[in-house]
C-alpha cells in the first residue's frame, strides 16, 4: 500500500508539473512591439540622377508596400554607396532647405491599418549629408504628423532630440515615438524644416504595437 501511495503521488506530481508547464510556454497571440507596418524603401533607389520621384518608384512597384499603403510627397528615392551602416539599401532623400530653393521636403505614408493596436510607437532611421561642422538633431531638422483619416484629426508626434551625430551618412535610429492612433487608415507625414540645410536621408519605417 505504501508503495502504490508514493506512486500514486508521484504521478500526480508529474501531471502538475507538466500541466503548469504547458501553461506557462503558451505563447501570446501577438508580442509586445510586433511590427505592425514596416517599409524600407526597397532596394531601386538610384546613385545617380535621374533619382525617381515617389509616384515614379510607387507606379513601378519598387516600394515594399504596395495597395492600400499609398506614398505620396515631393522628396525621391535614392541609395548611395557613401552609407556608413552595414545593409542599407534605398531611403528618401529630403534635400536641403534653402532661399534659392525654399519648398520644404515631405513624404506621406497612407493606408496603414492599425485598427485593433495598442500601445502604438513609430521609428524610422535618419542620417544627415552634412560633411563637418556640430551634429543636427533630429527634432529640430524634421518634423511628423499622424492622422487619423477617418475622423480627420491629426497630431503633430513628439520626436526625441536625439543627435544625428557628427559624421555624415551615418544612419540613426529615431524609437519610441508615442501618439499614434489606432485606425484602419492611419496617414503619416515626414517634413524636414528651415533647418535642415545640409539634407537628410530616411529609412526603415516601422509601426509596432500590440494586438
Amino acid at each position: 500500500m505504501k508503495i502504490l501511495r508514493n506512486f500514486l503521488l508521484l504521478f500526480a506530481g508529474v501531471l502538475f508539473t507538466t500541466s503548469c508547464e504547458r501553461d506557462f510556454d503558451m505563447p501570446p497571440i501577438m508580442k509586445p512591439g510586433e511590427t505592425i507596418f514596416m517599409e524600407t524603401f526597397g532596394t531601386a533607389g538610384a546613385t545617380a540622377n535621374p533619382r525617381p520621384t515617389i509616384d515614379e518608384y510607387a507606379t513601378a512597384g519598387n516600394f515594399d508596400n504596395g495597395a492600400p499603403i499609398v506614398f505620396s510627397g515631393n522628396t525621391d528615392v535614392r541609395a548611395t554607396a557613401g552609407l556608413n551602416n552595414a545593409g542599407y539599401g534605398s531611403h528618401i532623400w529630403f534635400a536641403a532647405w534653402s532661399t534659392q530653393f525654399p519648398e520644404l521636403k515631405n513624404l506621406t505614408i497612407s493606408g496603414i491599418n492599425t485598427a485593433g493596436t495598442s500601445d502604438l510607437k513609430l521609428s524610422f532611421d535618419l542620417a544627415h549629408n552634412q560633411a563637418s561642422g556640430s551634429a543636427p538633431i533630429a527634432n529640430i531638422v524634421i518634423t511628423v504628423t499622424a492622422k487619423d483619416v477617418n475622423t480627420g484629426v491629426e497630431t503633430l508626434l513628439i520626436v526625441p532630440a536625439t543627435s544625428l551625430g557628427t559624421a555624415m551618412n551615418t544612419m540613426i535610429n529615431i524609437a519610441n515615438i508615442t501618439g499614434i492612433p489606432a485606425t484602419s487608415n492611419l496617414e503619416i507625414t515626414f517634413q524636414t524644416t528651415q533647418d535642415n540645410t545640409m539634407g537628410i536621408r530616411l529609412d526603415n519605417v516601422r509601426v509596432g504595437g500590440v494586438k
